[in-house]
């Protein structure tokens, strides 16, 4: 799948999903040298989505960017969301999976952004995010590719950020809150 998509032409934008980046052998997980290939996608106008199992923005680059995955460093700069899940256990005996922080940053925003849920205010609170944090290489170059699709995203910017700052107003936090919100979102406005 990966090399046909990597073949794909820019004119055909595709969104690829892999349901987690781990070593097991179920369906949907990629391991191994198809890792650093799969984020290659980002080179051109594909997007890409997954999960992998890491606490903190160092921890997922470390995993990524060594063997046996040896991700290149600038294709995970072209990663403009991040985010990270915990084990809240604070709801009367129910377990929920929060967003703790998500991580936000384009080359067409003027600074990076992080999100961070303060459990004692049951809320986020947005913060500048210097992308030249220890460990952590992911520079804010433009995407390379097509021009026009730069100029497109660049428009369509404002619109995301409003989304992000409705999940906060709303008080999406569970990934079932969010994901009703990401459902309602595209229904509104389709790409």
């Amino acid at each position: 799948m990966i090399p046909r998509a990597l073949d794909r032409p820019p004119q055909q934008p595709t969104c690829y999903l892999v349901h987690e980046i781990g070593a097991g052998h179920w369906y949907g997980y990629l391991w191994g040298r198809p890792v650093a290939d799969y984020f290659r996608l980002l080179s051109g106008p594909h997007r890409i989505a997954s999960c992998l199992h890491a606490d903190t923005l160092e921890e997922l680059t470390e995993i990524l960017v060594s063997p046996p995955l040896q991700v290149n460093l600038s294709d995970l700069d072209r990663v403009g969301i991040f985010g990270f899940m915990r084990m809240d256990y604070s709801g009367r005996g129910r377990v929920e999976r929060r967003l703790a922080t998500l991580y936000i940053r384009s080359p067409y925003l003027s600074h990076s952004c992080r999100f961070v849920f303060n459990p004692d205010a049951n809320a986020f609170s947005r913060e500048h995010w210097p992308t030249e944090a220890p460990n952590v290489s992911l520079s804010q170059q433009a995407p390379r590719g097509d021009s026009t699709i730069v100029a497109r995203a660049s428009e369509q910017k404002p619109r995301y950020l409003a989304f992000i700052e409705h999940l906060i107003q709303v008080g999406a936090r569970s990934l079932e809150e969010v994901r009703e919100e990401v459902l309602a979102f595209y229904k509104r406005k389709p790409e």
